[in-house]
């Protein structure tokens, strides 16, 4: 496992190779995303704390089958290759998949690049839990995001078309959730700490954000601890547009 840290006079970047994961994000010295219990734990990492999520973010219907974060095919705990470095940016490599890390004056951006031999479905994410203070506890946690829409999902979970919702802002002492939501403006959001006074602001070229508090951790002590932002595609697309060739087209880039 190779450890690399990225870092100026706001912000520390520690990311690992496994997964192409994100260890550690500090902003003027506090840490603001939850750590796996040990380094080796990112091997198995059932929780996807901190890393890459590819091919297929988010739940899936395939034949039958309900399919997670990629399930066995995922890229989430494996060895990727540092292909590139330098003080401000680093890129890792998998298969077909680059993922690049670059700092910025007061935080950081994620690219991702895929040029599989094939057409292949892709969903890519970052899966990091985020907490803006020492409290731990999502109920001090509040989202300002421009939302119309939303997955509608069935009991197992699992998208199954869209609802209005007319979301301006979402308050983490009066909900709990784990939901897609569809961005109406600007592709941007904002996290935020009543405690802290931090403001973490997320802006993506997806079309939406999963965002999940910690409902159904494996350690019961960890509910409610974090609050995960995965950007992405909306899950379960296959299914929703019930069109795959289409599908192919739209996620694929080369």
């Amino acid at each position: 496992m190779k450890k690399i840290i990225l870092k100026n006079n706001k912000i520390e970047l520690i990311l690992i190779n496994v997964g192409a994961s994100i260890y550690d994000f500090k902003y003027k010295g506090r840490s603001l995303v939850k750590q796996a219990s040990s380094l080796n734990n990112y091997y198995e990492n059932t929780e996807y704390i901190g890393s890459t999520v590819a091919p297929m973010a988010g739940r899936y219907n395939i034949n039958g089958e309900i399919i997670l974060h990629s399930a066995r095919d995922t890229f989430h705990n494996k060895d990727f290759m540092i292909t590139k470095q330098d003080e401000k940016c680093v890129e890792f490599s998998y298969k077909y998949l680059k993922v690049t890390y670059t700092i910025q004056n007061d935080g950081f951006r994620i690219d991702f690049k895929a040029t599989p031999a094939s057409k292949i479905p892709l969903n890519i994410t970052n899966h990091s839990y985020f907490c803006l203070d020492d409290k731990y506890d999502v109920n001090t946690h509040s989202a300002l995001i421009k939302s119309n829409y939303m997955s509608l999902k069935n009991e197992n979970a699992l998208a199954i078309g869209i609802i209005g919702n007319n979301i301006n802002r979402i308050d983490f002492n009066k909900t709990k959730v784990d939901d897609y939501y569809y961005f109406s403006e600007d592709n941007t959001f904002e996290l935020l700490s009543n405690c802290s006074n931090i403001t973490l602001k997320v802006t993506t070229s997806y079309p939406g954000v999963v965002l999940y508090t910690y409902n159904q951790p494996i350690d019961a002590s960890n509910k409610y601890s974090a609050i995960a932002v995965e950007c992405q595609y909306p899950p379960n697309t296959i299914i929703m547009d019930n069109n795959y060739s289409e599908y192919i087209e739209y996620l694929v880039r080369g």
